[in-house]
This record gives C-alpha cells, structure tokens and sequence, in this order.
C-alpha cells in the first residue's frame, strides 16, 4: 500500500494529494503532520509539501527524519506545490536534499485561492493574484498531466 502523507497550509496540498489518490488506487492519504503508529502495510510513501517563503513545510523535513530513524523497508518519493513554477527545480532539490537518492520528486504546479488562507498569507494572495492579473498572466492551477506522470515514475 501506499501512502500519501501531505503537508499544507491552505488545502492546496490536500487537494493535489487527492487528485493523485484517485489515480493510486491502492493508497492511503493521511495529514503528515499528525501521528501514525502503523507502517506495516505500507510498501511506499509518498510525501507532499507547499512551499512557503522559499522553503518546504517544516513537517515535511521532520516526518522524514522520523521515517528515517524507523528504518522502515519502504520507496520514498514526494511531490511539491507551489504556484511560483520558474522556481520548481529551486523547490526540487529542496526536497531532493531530504529524500534518498533514488526517490521521485515530482511538481505538480500550484493555486491562488485567498478564501482559503487567513491573515497576512490571503493579503500576499490577493496581491499576487492582482499582479497576475495586471500583467494578464494566467493564475497558476494544479497540473493533472504532472500528477499522471508522477504516477508513472514510481
């Protein structure tokens, strides 16, 4: 079995970890920042992160230094989401630093949704989105080829 652990802030790593669930019919998705005692049906995991101010959630480097300790007999891979995809190799080797040298990373881009953020994360949203807009960009999505091809690399 697989499991599907993300790390998020606004749901937009949740719901990436959906989407790929549903094309992983043997998994298991799960909140990585809560606690799991049981890995023994778990053959792979799979781990997702936002990025945040340049850097991967802070749950997600701590979960695999855990994982790591339990030296459990598992494939690792991971999948990032960030709505900036000219920094997506930057955001990569971030992840690339933690896992093992022969884990999946994929990207699988990112969205803008202020109404799920509070505080000062939905004002930089909402500046992000005007700016986009001014500059007649496109808002960043959740890329589902991405996801497609994700799940055919591991």
């Amino acid at each position: 079995m697989k499991l599907i652990l993300y790390f998020g802030q606004t749901g937009t790593t949740k719901k990436a970890a959906e989407m790929l669930q549903k094309q992983l019919p043997d998994s298991l998705i799960f909140d990585g920042t809560k606690k799991l005692k049981d890995y023994s049906s778990i053959d792979t995991i799979i781990l997702g992160s936002h990025i945040h101010m340049g850097k991967l959630h802070k749950g997600f480097k701590k979960k695999m230094k855990k994982l790591a300790k339990k030296k459990l007999n598992v494939r690792y891979h991971a999948f990032i989401v960030s709505a900036n995809a000219n920094e997506k190799g930057k955001y990569m080797n971030l992840a690339r630093e933690i896992l093992p040298e022969d884990a999946y990373i994929g990207y699988f881009g990112g969205e803008l949704d202020p109404a799920r953020a509070k505080g000062i994360t939905k004002m930089v949203i909402q500046e992000c989105i005007r700016r986009l807009q001014d500059q007649n960009i496109s808002l960043p999505q959740l890329d589902e080829l991405a996801i497609e091809d994700f799940v055919e690399h591991i």
